[in-house]
């Protein structure tokens, strides 16, 4: 078992592309999802392997003990990363440019991830009376609000981007997220809508870049070179665990760690085309 954990929030700063090669579909390089629902994620060994060579490149030293060695080395690291599981997704709106939107689903599943804190196994957060109720189809619940003198006023819907859905007062939604604890902007909306409309809406606002591979002989555009990649887009929000296993840590090299976590670091593909930048805090 895990003698430490620590939830971790990302916030993509520019586009990820978290790719899992080469794809026979529409789309030439898709990004990693989850297989039961399609929603987008970030592998742990993604991460793990991020950061490992942002520590290397700027410390370099326990580096390996941090997150493992080489091929060659059997030594297992201190540190590990389970998958970036998506919490806030941004979707076009007519107020505010975006919203960061979510489902029952999402929320649900972030406090069972919690759960496995050791200090909160005891706080029984599974207690189905603090979980999220579902929520109808076509139907949302508003967690946060605009800062606008028009938003006091009895709205009754909202538009995400090409959907209108039906905003419900009455809903009794569990105060346990504490909406502070992530890095989301104070002028945008926070809705929750249902797990199936969630699912749609965000496989329909997917980002898809269509780009030329250039002819390094003539600087032009090689012929029927074009290949369409997918992003995970600026603004989402995710979070992943970072593990302390059960090796013997003498040096506090994971506390330390921890301490001076990166605030800024790099995931994915493209990093030489700006992509992938993320900040990362830890979730108190």
């Amino acid at each position: 078992m895990f003698n430490n954990v620590t939830p971790i929030a990302i916030r993509a700063i520019t586009p990820i592309h978290a790719g899992i090669g080469r794809n026979l579909g529409l789309i030439d390089m898709p990004i990693q999802k989850e297989k039961h629902t399609g929603i987008p994620k970030i592998e742990g060994s993604t991460i793990k392997g991020c950061m490992k060579e942002q520590h290397r490149i700027k410390n370099g030293k326990n580096t390996y003990k941090l997150f493992g060695g080489e091929d060659d080395d059997k030594n297992a690291g201190i540190i590990g990363f389970t998958d970036a599981r998506l919490l806030f997704y941004p979707i076009p709106t007519l107020k505010g440019i975006f919203a960061y939107v979510t489902c029952p689903y999402l929320l649900n599943r972030y406090f069972e991830d919690i759960s496995l804190i050791p200090e909160e196994c005891d706080k029984n957060v599974e207690d189905e009376n603090s979980k999220y109720e579902k929520i109808t189809d076509g139907k949302c619940v508003i967690l946060k609000e605009i800062n606008d003198q028009e938003d006091k006023k009895e709205n009754k819907k909202i538009i995400l981007d090409e959907y209108s859905f039906e905003i419900e007062k009455n809903k009794e939604i569990s105060n346990k997220f504490d909406l502070k604890k992530f890095d989301l902007k104070n002028d945008k909306y926070i809705v929750v809508i249902s797990d199936n409309d969630f699912v749609e809406i965000i496989t329909l606002c997917k980002e898809i870049i269509t780009r030329n591979r250039i002819d390094e002989s003539t600087g032009t555009v090689t012929e029927r070179a074009l290949f369409v990649e997918e992003y995970l887009p600026s603004e989402a929000i995710l979070y992943t665990l970072m593990l302390q296993n059960s090796i013997v840590d003498k040096e506090n090299l994971y506390d330390n760690y921890k301490n001076n976590l990166p605030k800024i670091t790099q995931i994915g593909g493209n990093t030489t085309i700006g992509k992938g930048i993320v900040k990362m805090k830890i979730i108190e």
